[in-house]
């Protein structure tokens, strides 16, 4: 079925992970003995690196930002949160009772714990934002604009995030921002544990795509003084 489909090779690898997922559980509720997807071949998968937003696009974004967006962008870009974990942050994960005060993720991708500092510019911009006594930072609205108790979707979040920068000529997504987040904090630390706890990433082959993003010295001088002698 999938040979007759003119299909890409991630859009294979979804369909082919989607019907593994059924069969799997098929197996599991005795449905049937053997998993027919084991004998499809996957494709091989590029590995894309990071496509962290331009600086100056991240600037400008923030400067015309309203305050509830503002806070978001600086959660992507100065925390590294996912959309998830914006949306699913309450006000008694802010904690600035800590010294120094952190951000406790609860609400993760993978569901672990993450603690990521809190920094000025972040409490700054969800002080302008605004803090319920408590629940969600960010609850669903309701039709008039006003705070419901549901908790947002997270692809609202990243809906609305490039709805936003799209419409001031910024071609960047939530995702984004995040990215500058990690490749960022790599270029200042130099230390991809430090990334990888701050992220959440659960493997750390996952954060070393960012190491790409950022030649060392030593490379960037051998590779400027090549020459033919």
């Amino acid at each position: 079925m999938l040979d007759s489909r003119q299909l890409g090779a991630r859009a294979r690898y979804t369909y082919v992970g989607c019907l593994a997922g059924l069969h799997r559980w098929m197996e599991t509720a005795g449905v049937r003995e053997e998993d027919p997807t084991d004998a499809v071949v996957r494709p091989k998968l590029p590995r894309r690196l990071p496509r962290p937003a331009p600086t100056a696009d991240l600037v400008l974004a923030l400067e015309r930002a309203p305050a509830r967006m503002r806070a978001w962008l600086c959660l992507a870009a100065y925390a590294g949160l996912r959309c998830k974990e914006i949306a699913g942050l309450r006000v008694e994960d802010v904690r600035v009772d800590r010294d120094p005060p952190v951000l406790h993720l609860r609400d993760t991708k993978g569901d672990h714990d993450r603690v990521v500092p809190l920094g000025d510019e972040v409490w700054a911009a969800l002080e302008h934002h605004g803090l319920p006594v408590t629940g969600y930072v960010f609850p669903a609205l309701d039709r008039a604009g006003r705070p419901t108790k549901n908790v947002l979707r997270p692809n609202y979040v990243s809906a609305e995030v490039s709805k936003y920068l799209h419409g001031i000529g910024i071609a960047a997504t939530a995702h984004q921002l995040r990215h500058w987040f990690g490749t960022t904090l790599y270029q200042r630390t130099r230390d991809l544990k430090l990334v990888a706890e701050l992220m959440g990433h659960a493997k750390i082959e996952t954060t070393s795509l960012y190491v790409a993003l950022i030649p060392t010295d030593e490379a960037v001088e051998a590779v400027r003084t090549l020459r033919a002698e």
